[in-house]
């Protein structure tokens, strides 16, 4: 019904405690049984929800309709308060359903509605169709299942950029979007414009301007206010064109959220740590070859794109599982605190891909037991443009000692212990961890043997039937055997087939020689 109409003269009406989490200022009318929040001629009305006495979220319209069941605006600027950060959008629908508590923020699909959400706590954009909060949870949903048939996230660096995405917002048009707006600010000097300033310096109708504005605004160049006829220009302008030329650096990094079900992510408010969901690879540089697969595909995002997860990590040629690993955006780093095992290779120059890139040639056996960090380029060089220019990356160093083992049940049934039988590999650095071959794969430590000889202070490198191990000379005297029991004399080396030697064993009044003999912690096999 749309009488009796009663609108109150006063424009500021104040209604705290609304719904109880809620408050309300603005103008009212009331329009047969509706109630209607409505802005005044030069202000939005809004509305305000209230968590722990302070303002958490604010929503600016034009209109809402109150009633029991909760109310609804239309067309609304919403902002969302977290740690003294914001998570905002210019235009989208908000729903409060009274009887379950749950507010519910969708965006517009059309008109500047399209832009993404945009997220200064963890330094993301949310391409996402909206999020839900339940009055007093800890917890933010956001995206899946809040719309039916939503397509699949995505979450954005702010940092990011993708030179293909960016030439496609040209289309047909004979000069790029983004690179016009850019000429006309600095040939105008204005940051700030009416879309009759834009629509002479481009020589078209204010109507194509007021369009071409609009769909930067949309892809975030610009903050356009469709009534006023005002674009702002925003950074992302300067540092797209930064990006475009190779004058500065970004990165690469992208969630793209597909959850079979469930939601895209969760947001808690308890420690600001949010969850995204269904992401099978994360890709940290192109150019480095360093990609996450996360276990269970979730990935935890912290403060400043900070991040803690678990899973594969591929870098050049190592490969590693680590647990409660801790991304660091600044430092682009990654700190392993335990790690499960380091899978290395080595490049194959002799047989290339379809890239005319070497082959890699992957170890048989691994370091275990190891914790460290992984550098994965030089902080100003995350887009891997200038990479020929840092050479040493990615590198990996370890903290602590690590250990390589023999003890696999096909090399005579397990008979090298790892409890007793194992090189110790001490803390190391590796660099160019994509240029590592046979020959500058080298790490220093010692071969504990069970007894079999004397601590065996060699490198460890990797042998012909590529697995970590090591070759040496006994001194001319020789060297103990199963701690002086006998002698050896000759060399020694470790591999895959175990322990070996070629020389002369002398036992008391005995003398053997011998070739590929096998030395067991408990026996000696000939050939």
């Amino acid at each position: 019904k749309a009488y009796p109409t009663i609108r109150c003269s006063d424009d500021e009406m104040v209604l705290d405690s609304l719904y109880t989490s809620f408050r309300y200022q603005g103008g009212l009318q009331v329009k047969g049984s509706n109630i209607r929040g409505i802005s005044k001629v030069d202000a939005f009305a809004t509305m305000e929800v209230i968590r722990e006495d302070t303002v958490f979220m604010r929503f600016q319209f034009e209109e809402a309709t109150l009633s029991q069941k909760g109310w609804n605006g239309i067309r609304s600027q919403m902002e969302l308060y977290y740690a003294g950060d914001t998570l905002s959008h210019p235009d989208c629908d908000v729903r409060y359903e009274n009887h379950n508590g749950v507010i519910a923020v969708t965006r517009q699909q059309e008109g500047l509605g399209q832009q993404a959400f945009v997220d200064r706590y963890h330094n993301l954009e949310w391409n996402v169709e909206g999020f839900t909060w339940k009055l007093g949870q800890p917890q933010i949903e956001i995206g899946f299942p809040l719309i039916a048939d939503a397509k699949a996230g995505t979450f954005l660096s702010f940092n990011y950029f993708e030179k293909q995405t960016f030439d496609r917002l040209q289309g047909i048009d004979p000069i790029h979007p983004v690179v016009e707006l850019y000429r006309f600010v600095k040939s105008s000097g204005l940051t700030s414009f009416t879309s009759i300033d834009y629509a002479y310096y481009i020589k078209l109708s204010e109507v194509q301007a007021q369009i071409a504005l609009m769909n930067l605004a949309n892809a975030g160049y610009v903050d356009y206010d469709v009534d006023q006829k005002v674009a702002r220009v925003l950074d992302r302008t300067f540092k797209h064109m930064g990006y475009a030329t190779n004058k500065k650096d970004h990165d690469m990094i992208r969630f793209y959220s597909a959850p079979k079900k469930g939601n895209n992510a969760e947001w808690s408010l308890l420690n600001g740590f949010m969850q995204i969901n269904g992401v099978d690879q994360l890709v940290l540089s192109n150019s480095r070859g360093i990609a996450i697969m996360p276990d269970n595909k979730e990935v935890t995002v912290s403060k400043d794109l900070n991040m803690v997860l678990s899973g594969m990590v591929d870098a050049g040629n190592i490969r590693m599982r680590g647990t409660g690993m801790h991304f660091d955006y600044e430092r682009f780093t990654i700190d392993f605190r335990k790690i499960e095992e380091v899978r290395l290779s080595i490049n194959d120059f002799e047989t290339l891909d379809y890239r005319g890139e070497p082959q890699k040639i992957w170890l048989k056996n691994a370091l275990e037991n190891i914790s460290g960090e992984l550098t994965i380029d030089h902080p100003g060089n995350r887009s891997g443009k200038w990479s020929v220019n840092h050479p040493s990356y990615p590198k990996f160093t370890s903290n602590e000692t690590s250990f390589v083992y023999y003890d696999s049940p096909t090399l005579y049934n397990g008979a090298y212990k790892r409890d007793s039988f194992y090189y110790a590999v001490r803390p190391f650095e590796l660099k160019g961890l994509d240029q590592l071959t046979r020959e500058n794969l080298k790490l220093d430590g010692s071969l504990v043997s069970s007894g079999i000889v004397p601590e065996i202070e060699r490198p460890l490198v990797v042998m012909p039937d590529n697995y970590l191990g090591l070759t040496s000379i006994t001194p001319p005297a020789g060297t103990e055997l199963y701690e002086g029991s006998a002698k050896f004399t000759s060399s020694l080396s470790l591999d895959g087939a175990g322990l070996r030697g070629d020389g002369v064993i002398d036992f008391l009044s005995a003398h053997a020689e011998g070739e590929a003999l096998v030395f067991l912690p408990d026996s000696i096999i000939g050939p």
